[in-house]
């Protein structure tokens, strides 16, 4: 079975994807009840999946801005597997414009971007009243000790080089919004 998360061929009888461990819906057993059993224990049902939605939804929400698709989906998998809500920007101008209408609770900015750099964007972004209190780390393969300086000058809350592995950008999420995991 052929994972619509991480593209990973599982096994065909897999509840779960092997590698990112997204749940499969089609695999989730069905009950046979009769019409007696249904309209006694369907309202606690419905009920159970309604809360689990409400719960969900109130998963913290990342904007990813990233022009390089394959970066932006291994991020956008490390998230998911962690159960964070995700939206997505390829550049500085529609990360502004994506921040300012989604109230991200995080942001993650890669520097080096078209049409707005991602420095142009945090120092927008921290002067606009709607977003100065969204922590912003930035994601990039600059790592001299100026261009960490000019993002953290800009407003970044952190900052980490590319590459990195899944545990240290889930760390550095963590710092700002922490779980109860």
């Amino acid at each position: 079975m052929l994972c619509s998360l991480c593209s990973f061929n599982n096994t065909p009888d897999a509840s779960a994807c092997e590698r990112c461990g997204k749940k499969f819906l089609d695999k989730i057993p069905k009950t046979t009840q009769s019409s007696e059993e249904t309209s006694l224990a369907g309202p606690i049902k419905t009920g159970e999946i309604h809360i689990e939605e409400k719960n969900k939804k109130k998963e913290p929400l990342i904007l990813v801005v990233e022009d390089n698709s394959i970066v932006r989906l291994m991020v956008q998998t490390i998230l998911s597997v962690e159960g964070y809500r995700i939206i997505e920007a390829t550049d500085g101008r529609s990360g502004i414009n994506k921040a300012l209408q989604e109230k991200p609770d995080l942001i993650l900015m890669d520097i080096l971007l078209p049409s707005l750099n991602g420095i142009d964007a945090i120092s927008i972004l921290k002067r606009d009243p709607k977003t100065h209190n969204i922590p912003v780390i930035a994601i990039s393969c600059l790592d001299t000790k100026k261009d960490v300086m000019s993002a953290i000058e800009a407003g970044c809350n952190d900052y980490v080089k590319k590459p990195f592995t899944p545990e240290l950008l889930i760390q550095k999420i963590q710092k700002f919004l922490p779980r109860n995991r």
